[in-house]
């Protein structure tokens, strides 16, 4: 799924435009369409599910 985000760069004077793209493994795409949508959060412990790249301006959030 690809999305726009606009994300503050320096405290909320201005907003820049991020591509986000959200990818879903077979598994997350039929728990999204459950409507259990916020089983995809991950743990707050969690690493390595999502990448911000502030220099292409670009979010990806893979759910596992």
């Amino acid at each position: 799924m690809r999305a726009t985000a606009f994300v503050s760069e320096n405290n909320g004077k201005s907003f820049v435009q991020y591509r986000v793209k959200l990818s879903f493994s077979e598994i997350a795409a039929e728990t999204y369409r459950s409507g259990e949508a916020s089983e995809l959060l991950p743990n707050p412990d969690s690493a390595g599910w999502h990448k911000i790249d502030i220099v292409d301006k670009s979010i990806d959030v893979d759910f596992a």
